[in-house]
């Protein structure tokens, strides 16, 4: 959602990466099926939509359940389109699912003996629950703490004005 939002801000935007944006925030793929599957196979322990960036639903999810979380950006799955945008617009790719994220994307935890068959469904392990502390672990290798940031309708902002400043805040916390 943050890479649609950037697109459909700036001028300079290709028709491809408009209609890309467009249907991105227009028509949004909820999935419905999948969460079901989960569910009934009982193959979650816990899991929360991403409507306000990942990080502050995750770090949401985490202090309800008593636990830290270390999240592996070079896991985040990105489209090929987010990509693009994020490199016109000189952003690290990792950071956009951090500040904004989309009303039918989430994220859910699953037990060891369940990863496989939470891959076949097409989930992405991006990290691990640990016993404290938010951590990044950053492509390089290094690590970061996991900003606390995320959309607010506190921030009084349209939503791409609101995703220009939380990745403004993103890069201060490098």
């Amino acid at each position: 959602m943050s890479a649609a939002l950037l697109a459909l801000r700036h001028i300079d935007s290709t028709k491809a990466e408009l209609t890309w944006a467009k249907r991105v925030v227009l028509r949004p793929r909820v999935p419905l099926a999948l969460s079901m599957r989960i569910a009934q196979r009982r193959y979650g322990n816990g899991g929360t939509d991403i409507s306000d960036g990942l990080s502050a639903d995750l770090i949401s999810l985490c202090r309800r359940s008593s636990v830290g979380v270390r999240v592996e950006v070079g896991k985040l799955p990105i489209a090929a389109q987010a990509r693009a945008i994020a490199a016109k617009r000189g952003v690290s790719e990792w950071k956009l699912p951090f500040v904004m994220g989309g009303d039918f994307q989430f994220t859910v935890s699953s037990g060891r003996r369940n990863r496989s068959a939470m891959q076949k469904l097409g989930l992405h392990r991006i990290g691990v629950l640990v016993p404290s502390g938010y951590e990044l672990v950053l492509p390089d290798g290094s690590s970061m703490p996991l900003p606390d940031i995320g959309h607010s309708d506190g921030h009084q902002l349209d939503f791409s004005a609101e995703v220009e400043s939380l990745l403004s805040m993103f890069r201060r916390n490098d």
